[in-house]
C-alpha cells in the first residue's frame, strides 16, 4: 500500500486500485526536503507571531462559568480563522487561563483556515499534483479544500484520537447512497510518524460500510435562536466500531511513515491515533477536501462565513 511519489501527476493503476480496496493510499517523499523545512519554519513563525494566550483568557480558562460558551464560539469561528487549540494535558491556570510554560509546547492544533489564510500554505495546499491525485481518488467534479489543520501531538501529553471517519464531520447536503464518498482527507507527515509519537491507525476495508454516525446541528433547548450539535447514528449496529473499547482493535494496523509522506484517507475510513508517549513531538498538516459542485450540508459544524474561494481553480485561470 505504500507508494512513491512520481514526477508526473497521474497515479498508476495499482495505487488507484489500492486507495479502492483499503481505503487509504501511502505516497512517500510527495514533500520535498527543502518544502518540509519550509512548512515546519512557517509553523513557527505562526505560532509566534499569531498565537497570542494572554488575549484569550477566556477562552482556555475552566473556572468561568461562560468558559464553555466561549471556546464553542472560539471554535466555530475557527472555520475562517488561523485559531489556536491546547493539548487537553497542557500546563494552563485554571482560573486565568494563563499557560504556566512555553506556548509552543501546549498547541494541540491550529486550524481550520490556514489552507487559505495564509500564503504558505495557500500555495503548498493547492498544488497541482495535489489536485490531479484528488481528482483521480475522488471523482470530485470541482475539488474545494474546506478545512485545514496543524496537528502538534506533542511529546507527553499529545493525546489520543479516538476511532473516527471524517464524514461524520464533513458532508455535503446531497448524497446519493452511502457509498459514494463525501470528502477526501490528505494527512501530511511533517516529522515521523512511529507508533511510540502517535501514527495514525486505519482499519483497511472500513470505508466499504459507509456512513456510521453523524455529527449534526439541531435547535438549542435553552436558546431558540442558537443551535447545539449532536451525534447522530445512521447505522447503530456498527456504532461497536466507534466507541473507545469495542472497536475491533486487533484489525487496526499502524502507518508508521517518514517526514515527507502523503497519507489519502477516504471519507468513510475507520482511523485514530493513540497518546504520544515519547520525547518526539508528530507535526502533521491535514486537508479536507469535498465537492463544490454539491452544496455543503447545513447540518454540518463548518459553515464559512466568508465566501469561499477555490484556489483549485483559480490558478488554472
Amino acid at each position: 500500500m505504500s507508494q512513491q511519489a512520481s514526477s508526473h501527476f497521474a497515479l498508476t493503476p495499482d495505487q488507484i486500485n489500492s486507495f479502492n480496496q483499503n481505503g487509504f493510499l501511502i505516497i512517500e517523499n510527495f514533500i520535498p526536503s527543502e518544502t518540509n523545512t519550509q512548512l515546519r519554519e512557517r509553523i513557527k513563525y505562526v505560532v509566534e507571531h499569531e498565537f497570542h494566550p494572554n488575549k484569550n483568557h477566556a477562552v482556555f480558562s475552566t473556572y468561568k462559568q461562560d468558559a464553555k460558551r466561549d471556546l464553542e464560539k472560539y471554535f466555530e469561528d475557527s472555520v475562517d480563522n488561523i485559531s489556536f487549540f491546547l493539548e487537553k494535558n497542557a500546563n494552563i491556570d485554571p482560573e486565568t487561563g494563563e499557560l504556566k510554560q512555553d506556548k509552543f509546547s501546549c498547541i494541540n492544533k491550529i486550524g481550520h483556515a490556514i489552507h487559505e489564510k495564509d500564503e504558505v500554505f495557500r500555495q503548498f495546499s493547492h498544488q497541482p499534483k495535489l489536485y490531479e491525485i484528488v481528482k483521480t481518488l475522488s471523482h470530485f467534479e470541482r475539488p474545494i479544500i474546506l478545512q485545514s489543520m496543524v496537528i502538534f501531538k506533542q511529546p507527553f501529553i499529545g493525546g489520543e484520537v479516538i476511532a473516527h471517519h471524517d464524514a461524520t464531520f464533513l458532508y455535503n447536503e446531497i448524497e446519493q447512497d452511502q457509498t459514494e464518498n463525501p470528502v477526501i482527507g490528505c494527512w501530511f507527515a511533517l516529522e515521523d510518524a512511529t507508533r511510540d509519537n502517535g501514527c495514525l491507525w486505519v482499519l483497511p476495508g472500513s470505508h466499504k460500510w459507509g456512513c456510521i454516525k453523524r455529527w449534526v446541528r439541531v435547535p438549542s433547548e435553552a436558546d431558540p435562536n442558537a443551535h447545539d450539535m449532536k451525534m447522530e447514528p445512521l447505522q447503530p449496529e456498527l456504532l461497536q466500531y466507534t466507541t473507545e473499547m469495542n472497536y475491533e482493535h486487533d484489525k487496526y494496523i499502524p502507518v508508521e511513515v517518514k517526514s515527507g509522506t502523503l497519507v489519502v484517507l477516504h471519507g468513510y475510513l475507520l482511523h485514530k491515533s493513540f497518546e504520544n508517549t515519547s520525547s518526539k513531538s508528530r507535526e502533521a498538516y491535514t486537508l479536507h477536501i469535498l465537492d463544490q459542485a454539491k452544496p455543503f450540508a447545513k447540518g454540518q459544524w463548518i459553515q464559512p462565513k466568508r465566501e469561499l474561494v477555490n484556489y483549485f481553480e483559480k490558478q488554472n485561470e
